[in-house]
C-alpha cells in the first residue's frame, strides 16, 4: 500500500471525525442554550412541520378563551342589569300595594307616584347600559362562536329594557308613570300590578337564560378549551423542547469524543512531519 496514500486516508477520517463531534458539541450547545430541541428545519422537518400545527391550534384555543371571557363580562353586566330592574320593579310593587291601602292619603300617594316615576326613569336609565361600545340590552340576539369550529355559533338573547315596551299587550311599564293609564291617581291598581308582573316575569325569565348561558354553555366551553390547550401544550413541550439530561450527556460526549479525534489528527500530523524530516533527512544524504 503506498504510504502517502494510506496517511491521506487517515488523516480524511481523523478530520471529518474532528468535524462530526465539534459539530454534535455545537448542537448540544445550541439547544442546551435555547431548551428547544428544534433549532432549525434540518434538525427534524416532520416534527416542525408537527409542531406549528399544534401551536396553531394553541393560538385558536388561547383566542377563544379570551373570547369567552369577554362573552362572560357582557353576561355579567347584563345580569348585573337586570337585577337592578328586579330590584326596582319590587320596590314599584311595594308603592303600589301601599297606595291601594285606604290608610293612605292622596298626599302619599303623590309621594308615592313620584317613587314609582324615578323608579321606572331608573329602570330605562339600565336599558341604555353598554358593553364595550355596544348596547347590553338592545332586544337582539347576537351569535357568540366559543369553538374552534368557526361555523359552531351559540345564540345569546339580549332583552330589550325599555319601559314602553317592558311588559306585555295588557300593559307596559310606562303606563305606571304619572298621567299613563294605570298610574296611581287612575285608581285601576289591580291592572298596574297586572302589568308590574309581566314586566318582572321576562326580566327573571332573562336572568335564568343567562345564567343558564354562562354556566352550562359559557363555563362548559372555556373549561373545555382550557384543558385542550393544556393538552396541546403538552404535546407541543414533547416536540420541541431539548431533555436536558440527554442534552447533556450528548454534550459530554461530543466533547470527549472531539478531543480524542483532535489528539488523533494532532499525531497524525506529528507523523507526517517526523515523516517529512526523514525524508528531507535522505535526500540531503543521497545529495552528499
Amino acid at each position: 500500500m503506498n504510504p502517502v496514500s494510506s496517511y491521506s486516508s487517515a488523516n480524511l477520517t481523523v478530520a471529518n471525525a474532528v468535524h462530526r463531534n465539534l459539530n454534535s458539541m455545537l448542537g448540544a450547545l445550541q439547544r442546551l442554550s435555547t431548551g428547544k430541541r428544534i433549532n432549525r428545519g434540518s434538525d427534524d422537518p416532520a416534527g416542525l412541520i408537527a409542531a406549528n400545527v399544534i401551536k396553531s391550534q394553541i393560538a385558536t384555543r388561547e383566542a377563544l378563551q379570551r373570547s369567552t371571557l369577554r362573552v362572560s363580562g357582557l353576561v355579567d353586566v347584563a345580569d348585573g342589569g337586570l337585577a337592578e330592574v328586579s330590584r326596582l320593579t319590587s320596590e314599584i310593587r311595594g308603592n303600589l300595594i301601599t297606595a291601594a291601602s285606604s290608610t293612605t292619603t292622596d298626599a302619599e300617594r303623590a309621594a308615592l307616584q313620584l317613587e314609582i316615576d324615578g323608579a321606572i326613569d331608573a329602570i330605562d336609565l339600565v336599558g341604555k347600559t353598554t358593553y364595550n361600545g355596544s348596547p347590553v340590552f338592545s332586544g337582539k340576539t347576537i351569535n357568540v362562536n366559543l369553538r374552534p369550529d368557526y361555523y359552531a355559533w351559540d345564540q345569546l338573547h339580549l332583552p330589550e329594557i325599555d319601559s314602553e315596551t317592558l311588559g306585555d299587550e295588557e300593559g307596559v311599564l310606562a303606563d305606571l308613570r304619572s298621567g299613563g293609564r294605570y298610574d296611581l291617581a287612575s285608581g285601576d291598581l289591580a291592572s298596574a300590578l297586572k302589568a308590574l308582573d309581566a314586566v318582572q316575569s321576562r326580566t327573571i325569565y332573562a336572568r335564568a337564560e343567562y345564567r343558564a348561558f354562562d354556566r352550562y354553555s359559557h363555563d362548559s366551553i372555556y373549561e373545555s378549551l382550557a384543558n385542550q390547550e393544556i393538552q396541546l401544550t403538552s404535546i407541543y413541550s414533547e416536540i420541541m423542547d431539548a431533555d436536558y439530561g440527554s442534552e447533556t450527556s450528548e454534550l459530554t460526549r461530543s466533547a470527549i469524543l472531539a478531543h480524542s479525534s483532535l489528539i488523533a489528527y494532532q499525531s497524525l500530523v506529528a507523523v507526517a512531519n517526523t515523516q517529512a524530516s526523514l525524508l528531507d533527512a535522505l535526500f540531503d544524504l543521497n545529495r552528499r
